[in-house]
Parts: structure tokens; C-alpha cells; sequence
């Protein structure tokens, strides 16, 4: 063969594949662009990826305020019920609404942020809204959450002894005595958490010179938790820590402990007292 007909070969090759490699590289920009165009239609559509996620954190938030004015209910209903055997009015609940740090306002007509509290003597329904999330919140007469930014939500019926969701499954017949580590044996399979209404001391002698106080605990099924609290008493402050194992067939609690808040805390069954215990139904929120 000779050199002329050589090379006239090889520059038919490199012809040859110089010209599949810049077909296969304009066919590749050409699907690539495809793909990104479909990429950001599918993000950016009504129904996209991006509005997804917005919607899924919108979601997310608006459980999360409805939880904390849940709470908020439920704990101005369980601390009347302590002191007085009694549920809260929707007035009482309004005054106790008003006196929380992360509420903005409490009025008896809808949106009006300019006020912080308006409330008259007997109100069929209030309206709140925490200082964190944008959401206006209906409470009615029946001290339920009626609606949401306006919109009618379902209320249920309240079962006897059942507050918002919350059912009382025990109570202490012995609330001024020690309470040794032991175990409360509840069915706790039909709820979701519990919350524990602890009291920081059992009965205080020089009740001149004290101050004893309550507080609550919540925990989910599987969890250990701690009910701490403070006294106050003739030497100074006190405070109190009991650890509580949440299984669904009872709670365990520990030894209390009880001791000066500058000094080491030793076990003692005098200290953090449980008063009550309410079971926190499956999907009440």
C-alpha cells in the first residue's frame, strides 16, 4: 500500500470517529437539557417539589402551634381541677391565656392584634394566637379549639374525665405522705404519653415558713423521664427530682430526692410527690 492511500485511510478514520464522538456529545447536552427542563418544571408546578416542601413545613407548623394551645388548655383545666374539683370557665382560661409570655393576645373577636386582652365576664369563644407562629386560634365554651385562622375544625364529644384528649388514670389518696420508689401498674396501650402532676414535698410541718409547689412531667410510652420541683423553706430553696420509667403496662418511678439547691441531693421519699397522672390519647391533635 502505498503512503498516499496510508494516510488517506487514517484520516478517514479519525474522521469516522471524531464525527460519532460529536454526535454522542450533542445528543448527550440535548437529553441533559431535557432532563433540567423537566427537573424544574416538576419543582416549580403547582403541585411541585418545592411546594410540596412548603406545604409539608406549613403542616408541621400549624401541628406544632395546635399542640402548644392543646397544652396550654389542658394545663389551666388540670390546675383548676387540683385546687378546686373543678373545670376552669372559659373566662379563667382567658386570664390564664393572658398571663403567658408566649401568647400575644386574648380577645373575644377575631384578629384584632391591637389589643393585647379583651374579654368580657361570659364569653362564648375567645381568640389567641402565640407570639411565634401566625396562626389565630378559636377556643369555645366547651374549652375545645373550634377553628383556625377562621376555619371550622371537628370537635369532639368530651368523654367523662377525659379533657381534651387527656383521660385521669390516677390519682395519690395519699398526697401528704412519702412516696417510696414503686411501680403504678396502668394500661397505657390505648395512649400516646402521660403527664404526671407532681407535687415538690410531702406534708411541710412549719407551713408558716414554706412554700410548696406543683409541677408536671410529660413523657411518651418507652421513655424515662425526671419530675423536678422546688420548695421553699425556712433555711432556704429546696428542690426535688424523681426519675419516671413510662412502659405500657405502668409507670415506674424512682426514689425522690430532695436538698438545698447549692448542695448535693441525697434520696429521700419525701421529695417530688406524684399527685396525679393523666394518659395522653393516640392522635388527639
Amino acid at each position: 500500500m502505498s503512503q498516499e492511500l496510508r494516510m488517506e485511510n487514517e484520516k478517514y478514520k479519525f474522521g469516522k470517529i471524531g464525527g460519532i464522538t460529536l454526535i454522542s456529545l450533542v445528543i448527550t447536552i440535548v437529553l441533559l437539557i431535557i432532563l433540567a427542563s423537566v427537573g424544574i418544571y416538576l419543582s416549580l408546578r403547582d403541585n411541585g417539589i418545592l411546594n410540596r416542601a412548603n406545604d409539608a413545613k406549613e403542616l408541621t407548623n400549624k401541628q406544632t402551634a395546635t399542640e402548644k394551645i392543646n397544652l396550654k388548655i389542658t394545663t389551666a383545666q388540670m390546675n383548676s381541677y387540683v385546687e378546686k374539683q373543678v373545670m376552669p370557665t372559659l373566662k379563667e382560661v382567658s386570664e390564664v391565656l393572658r398571663n403567658d409570655s408566649e401568647i400575644e393576645y386574648v380577645t373575644e373577636k377575631s384578629q384584632i392584634a391591637s389589643v393585647k386582652y379583651e374579654v368580657g365576664e361570659k364569653p362564648k369563644s375567645i381568640y389567641t394566637k402565640l407570639n411565634e407562629y401566625p396562626y389565630e386560634f378559636e377556643i369555645n365554651g366547651q374549652l375545645q379549639l373550634a377553628s383556625i385562622d377562621g376555619i371550622k375544625i371537628e370537635v369532639g364529644q368530651k368523654d367523662d374525665g377525659n379533657i381534651n384528649g387527656i383521660q385521669l388514670l390516677w390519682s395519690n389518696d395519699r398526697p401528704n405522705d412519702k412516696f417510696t420508689k414503686q411501680t403504678i401498674n396502668i394500661d397505657l396501650s390505648n395512649y400516646e404519653a402521660v403527664l404526671i402532676f407532681v407535687k415538690a414535698r410531702d406534708s411541710l410541718t412549719e407551713i408558716t415558713t414554706r412554700t410548696n409547689y406543683t409541677t408536671y412531667a410529660y413523657g411518651k410510652i418507652g421513655e424515662t423521664i425526671y419530675c423536678t420541683g422546688v420548695a421553699k423553706g425556712s433555711a432556704g430553696w429546696y428542690g426535688t427530682f424523681r426519675e419516671a420509667s413510662i412502659k405500657v403496662d405502668g409507670i415506674t418511678f424512682g426514689d425522690g430526692r430532695y436538698g438545698q439547691l447549692t448542695h448535693e441531693y441525697t434520696n429521700n421519699s419525701a421529695g417530688g410527690i406524684p399527685l396525679y397522672i393523666w394518659g395522653v390519647k393516640k392522635d388527639i391533635y
